[in-house]
């Protein structure tokens, strides 16, 4: 029977999705979103002549769900070959932790996680690093319209077309230089960012173009950490193609951590294991609450283990 596995990494910023169709003939995998009717972006060996498909291995695929709202609830929908049989699950939330997502939707290994509340201490005095929100600016939705001032007529004649979407400034306040960079280094390739914030900010989540973004200092010394970063902004549409895989799961990260293809096969990782992201350093794949409770029986089972054993799920 065919399968659909999700797993939150909500302090991550994405879901891992799992397809397993190994009981059918189909070949290639697409996994819809409910929210918007988005694809997952693939970022393997992608079915290249039919756009956002990703093909099956032994009748399996994962996707990472980079995209995804914070605490809204959503169905996937997976597509076996044009035409094929479906797959249905849901719902699913990707929990903000009280945070919002500074996001790549090319390039989700550059996400930066926004923090929402009080300002930490100075970094001389706590190395953690830190994005804050400050605020998105006024939003402004510019007419897409003229004015035709026909001769001897007291009133114009409006030609109008559907108004322009909004926009907008979003403003960060960075705790430390790596977090400054960090955040330049996501909006450095210019393509379109999406930003998703808990609902009861009013702010939808949306894909934004930005212009020209400008650091402030916020102090006359210089050696004092903090920036402002301001990020002038206009809504566009979601950008369309593959993706470079999550932290952990590019060619980068594999490379990074294991010095030849010698030292790969001694890793005894899977290709699964590799697909799956595991292969990077930083890693954790970590439990759910609902994980653990299927996993044990009662509480005496979960004091049986250690933080770090129930953290991990093992």
């Amino acid at each position: 029977m065919s399968t659909l596995t999700v797993i939150n990494q909500d302090s991550l910023g994405h879901l891992r999705v799992e397809v397993d169709a190994a009981d059918t003939n189909a070949t290639c995998a697409q996994v819809i979103r409910s929210n918007d009717s988005s694809p997952l972006r693939t970022h393997v060996w992608g079915c290249d002549t039919l756009g956002e498909w990703q093909h099956l291995s032994d009748g399996q695929a994962v996707f990472f769900d980079t995209e995804a709202p914070v605490d809204t609830p959503f169905t996937y929908t997976v597509l076996l070959n044009l035409g094929g049989p479906t797959i249905t699950g849901g719902p699913f939330t990707l929990n903000s932790l009280n945070g919002m997502w500074l996001r790549d939707p090319l390039r989700p290994c550059n996400d930066v996680r926004v923090i929402v509340g009080k300002i930490l201490p100075k970094p001389a005095c706590d190395t953690t690093s830190a994005v804050y929100w400050q605020s998105f600016a006024d939003e402004n939705y510019a007419a897409n319209a003229g004015m035709f001032l026909p001769t001897n007529a007291r009133r114009g004649i409006p030609i109008t077309r559907t108004r322009r979407d909004v926009d907008t400034t979003l403003t960060l306040l960075t705790r430390r230089f790596t977090d400054r960079d960090a955040v330049l280094t996501l909006l450095q390739p210019g393509s379109p960012y999406q930003f998703t914030a808990p609902t009861a900010y009013g702010v939808p989540t949306r894909y934004f173009q930005a212009h020209d973004v400008s650091v402030t200092r916020l102090y006359q010394d210089h050696r004092k950490q903090n920036r402002d970063v301001t990020i002038p902004s206009t809504a566009v549409d979601r950008p369309i193609g593959p993706a470079q895989g999550v932290c952990g799961s590019r060619i980068d990260d594999l490379c990074a951590v294991y010095p030849s293809w010698l030292a790969v096969s001694g890793s005894a990782l899977s290709w699964w294991d590799l697909e799956r992201g595991k292969a990077g350093s930083g890693f954790v794949e970590t439990a759910t609450w609902n994980s653990v409770k299927a996993g044990f029986a009662n509480w005496t089972a979960v004091a049986a283990k250690t933080w770090n054993q129930i953290r991990t799920g093992t």
